[in-house]
């Protein structure tokens, strides 16, 4: 739900607002994960443009994941690294100004996370896993008064879990993803 809300608001933004920019293009972006502020999970980013490219961008994105129901509890920490591509560089509506991390992008992201599992009263972990994913993204962000960024991203996702402890066989599994987020540019 939050996701789709977020999007309409990066579309809405996209066509029905003027967009506010600074006189010198921002270079980076604090972000935080929109559907994760629903749940029990901290997710964000620091983006960087690449200076002698700037039609690129890196991403680096921790997470903390609280899961688990009834006697069980489980954690997840994860740790996820996107290059992006910058297809205009530019709002949909405007063109006038230095390029910088807005509009249209395409992106690839790897991520490694690892959650143990515990059955609460006992101090060690009852199981764990790792996994690794990569993801193809496409994306839209619009900048708000001159500084708020909202993203909206779309993906299709190859999720590989591999289990330590009992020598199960890894498993991968395929999938679309939807994300939002919010953030500062400076």
């Amino acid at each position: 739900m939050s996701s789709r809300l977020a999007l309409a608001a990066v579309v809405a933004g996209a066509f029905g607002c003027r967009a506010h920019l600074p006189a010198q293009p921002s270079k980076n972006a604090v972000s935080i994960s929109l559907p994760a502020a629903a749940t029990r999970t901290i997710a964000g980013s620091y983006e960087r443009q690449l200076d002698f490219q700037p039609r690129f961008s890196v991403a680096a994105s921790p997470g903390l994941r609280f899961g688990g129901a009834g006697d069980y509890s489980a954690r997840t920490l994860a740790l996820g690294v996107e290059g992006r591509y910058w297809i205009t560089g530019a709002p949909l509506i405007r063109r006038d100004y230095a390029r910088q991390m807005t509009g249209i992008f395409a992106g690839f992201r790897i991520a490694l996370a690892h959650t143990s599992t515990k059955m609460d009263g006992r101090s060690e972990a009852i199981g764990s896993t790792v996994e690794l994913s990569e993801t193809a993204t496409v994306g839209y962000r619009v900048i708000l008064f001159r500084r708020v960024e909202l993203t909206a991203t779309q993906g299709l996702q190859a999720r590989h879990q591999f289990e330590r402890r009992a020598n199960l066989p890894a498993w991968t599994q395929f999938g679309f993803t939807f994300g939002a987020t919010a953030g500062w540019m400076f």
